[in-house]
């Protein structure tokens, strides 16, 4: 039997809990229904003393250096990576950043954080204490109480937490909290999370990001905007430096433009435009069950299950705009870019349409409509090529998919008897497309 104490050097509290530990020596979880306050709050320190002599833990060794975080972007380890949000016109070329996003003067938003810390055993077996941070608030401002992190504006809410020495602490983090937290399941940790994602209804820029520090020899699993395997990989960090956090893209996005050829000189206003699937056997799905990390060797993959495709011929992301935007022959216009009478939840993101990441075979046709055409329905086979697999590497054969973190934009020339159709693709985080398919 083990004794685990936490000490409150703030105060005068000093609580002892007890934990029975099966023979086996499996993980045991440190509930939050065990205390009323988040575990390792403040400068807690865990001590672990043997009440016996055929004791096994290992002793972990507390520090007066606060856990302090870092946001970063995968590409760029300097700044956070860009967004898609709705304060700005797709024209103004005007990325917002997390910092933007989570600053009480910007949107306002918060990114949610897990923690689990886990000390390894003389028998080898791991003792975990999960959820040390539960969901906890990450914001970009200060908190002026004295426990500010001196290095960035990053500070999650409650008291700090100090790091023991002798064990591994794992981070699994997400963005944006609020919006996307009733998505999430109730067994999320930072070993693992699964979100259930609604795409007909829920168009959030969802970010996720995983960490995890060996204290005993400061090791880091990502670093200076590379992972431990990369070749460039250089490892500077210590216990004051902030543990960077680095996001990336869980969605896929489309966007469509519309234009009359360059010799057709004639103006319209798109008014209403949706998707629909085509072929009963390859179903393009709106909603998908994300589960994010596997395991300590799988930390960053992710699964989707696709677990709801409409039904051929149903309209899927309808937008009718009520203020229809105008195109000719040199102004490009964006469909799902401006205020709509059905469908605003998709003009939320500048003209981006989120979708859930997934192999494609060609099934979906893009249908629109326009002010001089009346209730007459224009419309498109979207091409089986996407120029991408599932894990977004580019590929100029089948299987195809759209990819997360890539944006996959289709551009549409409307000629006096056809349309013309090329799709552009890019990472997230470039304005200017990086490859183009003309169909």
């Amino acid at each position: 039997m083990a004794e685990i104490r936490y000490e409150v050097r703030r105060g005068v509290h000093l609580l002892a809990a007890f934990l029975h530990c099966a023979t086996t020596r499996r993980a045991v979880a440190l509930c939050p229904c065990h205390f009323s306050f988040l575990p390792f709050v403040a400068a807690a320190v865990l001590t672990l003393t043997a009440c016996s002599s055929d004791d096994d833990s290992t002793p972990s060794t507390p520090t007066q250096a606060p856990v302090l975080f870092q946001v970063n972007s995968v590409e760029n380890a300097t700044s956070s990576r860009s967004l898609i949000e709705s304060k700005t016109p797709p024209s103004s070329g005007i990325d917002y950043s997390l910092q933007t996003a989570c600053s009480p003067t910007g949107l306002g938003r918060k990114i949610g954080i897990w923690a689990d810390y886990s000390i390894r055993q003389t028998d080898g077996s791991d003792l975990v204490f999960s959820n040390i941070f539960n969901n906890t608030s990450l914001t970009y401002q200060k908190r002026n109480d004295g426990y500010d992190n001196p290095q960035e504006d990053w500070n999650y809410m409650g008291d700090p937490l100090y790091w023991q020495i002798g064990g591994i602490y794992k981070f699994r983090a997400y963005y944006p909290q609020e919006q996307m937290k009733s998505l999430i399941t109730t067994s999320a940790s930072a070993t693992s999370f699964v979100v259930e994602y609604p795409t007909a209804t829920t168009q959030e820029d969802l970010l996720i990001a995983y960490n995890r520090v060996r204290t005993a020899d400061r090791w880091i699993y990502y670093f200076g905007g590379k992972r431990y395997d990369d070749p460039n990989f250089v490892n500077n960090f210590t216990l004051q430096t902030p543990v960077p956090l680095f996001f990336k893209h869980a969605m896929a996005a489309m966007k469509f433009t519309f234009k009359f050829e360059n010799h057709y000189n004639s103006t319209d206003n798109l008014t209403a435009c949706w998707l629909e699937n085509t072929d009963p056997l390859n179903l393009f799905a709106n909603t998908g069950v994300m589960v994010y990390g596997q395991d300590d060797d799988h930390p960053e993959t992710i699964t989707w299950t696709l677990s709801y495709q409409p039904a051929v011929g149903n309209k899927m992301y309808e937008w009718v705009s009520s203020a229809p935007p105008a195109f000719d022959n040199a102004t490009t216009c964006t469909a799902y870019s401006t205020a709509a009478s059905t469908g605003n939840q998709y003009a939320q993101n500048d003209g981006f349409l989120l979708v859930i990441p997934q192999t494609y075979r060609g099934g979906l046709r893009l249908c629109f409509t326009t002010q001089k055409g009346g209730s007459t329905v224009f419309s498109t086979q979207l091409p089986e090529a996407t120029g991408t697999d599932i894990n977004g590497n580019t590929t100029s054969s089948a299987p195809y998919a759209y990819a997360a973190g890539k944006k996959y934009t289709y551009n549409l020339v409307l000629t006096r008897t056809d349309l013309k159709l090329n799709l552009t693709i890019a990472d997230w985080n470039v304005r200017k497309h990086s490859d183009e398919i003309i169909f």
